[in-house]
Order: C-alpha cells, then sequence, then structure tokens
C-alpha cells in the first residue's frame, strides 16, 4: 500500500499545494496604502524579501535600503540603528519642547537634569561624540535624524539621493536628482554618524571597565 504523503488536505482528501510566494505577500499585512506605495518605491533595492515597514518608516532606514551607509567603515545596520537611536532620545530629551520646533539643538537640560536615567545617559554620550565636530556636521545629522522624526516625509537632499539610486536601477523618478551640495552633505552626515558610533561605543566600554 502507498504511503500517505504528509501535509493539509481539502475536505476530499486531496492534498493542498503550498501557497505561493505572492499568495504568502498578499495574504500579509502590509499597513495602509501609503505604507504599501512606499514599500513599492524601495522593494527593487531588496528583492530577496519582503520589506516590513519600520525598515523604510523613517530617512536612517530609507537610507540604508538604498545602499547609503554601504562602503562605510562601520556596519551599515549600526549606522542606521545610531540614527534613529539619536531621533529617539532627542526627542524623548527634549519632549516638552517637541510640539514648538525641531531646530532646538541649542537647548540645554531637559528630563535628566536632576535623576538622569539610562536613557538619559546613552543620549549625553551620543551628543557628546556629535558635538566634537563642526557645526555644519551637526546640522547635517540634525537634518537626517531630528527634523523630519515622526513625518512620512524625508530630508529633501536624502529624498534626491535616494531617486539617483532608483534611476541607477532603470527606474522611473518624479523627483529631482542630487546636486553636489547634497552629496558634500551626505558625507557631512555619515561623518556624523560615524562618529557617534564610535564615539558612544569607546565611552560605554570605558564607563563598563
Amino acid at each position: 500500500m502507498a504511503k500517505r504523503k504528509p501535509g493539509k488536505r481539502d475536505k476530499g482528501g486531496r492534498l493542498l499545494r503550498p501557497p505561493t510566494r505572492e499568495a504568502r505577500a498578499t495574504a500579509h499585512d502590509h499597513g495602509n496604502e501609503w505604507v504599501r506605495r512606499r514599500a513599492a518605491l524601495f522593494a527593487i533595492f531588496q528583492t530577496n524579501k519582503p520589506l516590513k515597514p519600520e525598515e523604510h518608516c523613517d530617512g536612517p532606514g530609507q537610507a540604508h535600503i538604498a545602499g547609503l551607509f554601504d562602503n562605510l567603515p562601520a556596519d551599515a545596520i549600526a549606522i542606521r540603528d545610531a540614527a534613529r537611536e539619536f531621533g529617539d532620545l532627542y526627542w524623548y530629551y527634549f519632549a516638552d519642547l517637541q510640539a514648538k520646533s525641531a531646530n532646538i539643538a541649542g537647548s540645554i537640560g531637559g528630563r535628566g537634569s536632576l535623576d538622569p536615567s539610562a536613557r538619559d545617559r546613552r543620549f549625553a554620550r551620543l551628543d557628546e561624540a556629535l558635538g566634537a565636530m563642526a557645526s555644519p556636521v551637526r546640522r547635517a545629522v540634525y537634518a537626517l535624524c531630528i527634523d523630519y522624526w515622526g513625518s512620512d516625509e524625508v530630508a529633501p537632499y536624502l529624498q534626491r539621493l535616494i531617486n539617483e539610486r532608483r534611476v541607477l536601477r532603470k527606474q522611473p523618478v518624479a523627483g529631482l536628482l542630487p546636486t553636489e551640495a547634497d552629496r558634500d552633505r551626505w558625507e557631512l552626515t555619515c561623518a556624523g554618524l560615524l562618529l557617534m558610533v564610535a564615539g558612544a561605543n569607546e565611552r560605554e566600554k570605558r564607563s563598563a571597565a
């Protein structure tokens, strides 16, 4: 007697075929219409698996997917995560000022001034590392991490750099392409993020010693 094949079967006992990749992708909840459109725009950069909404929800995530953190002297994911963490910690630290303006870099003090928490100390380490750089670097990092934090938009210079990456993959682009000033600003952004990654890690090692 032939051995019964394993697997799910219908009511008539017939073996069901596994769902196709397209069916699995359709069944998965990818978010609202705007999120799905954004995912489709970035799918060209990552074809081996569907993108999760949190991967392309902000500037650092979109820059990472487009490969803008590649070929730098630090892990691309570590750079992305440092950028995201700095934005999150910044707005945690300056939560009382968030509704007023995103351009509050000169403010001093904040939530941890009396009893600093681990978050406060982490933000201080990142901010101290960034503070060692010239003001154009800080402004470039702020544009990526802070000015558009919580928004569906990204910094215009970053959007133009992403448009260029799409053109290189022979994809249509409705917006503008980057200028030399945009490329220079991105170099400043990466310099600041690399310093934050290295500086914060070094301070943590010293604190743990």
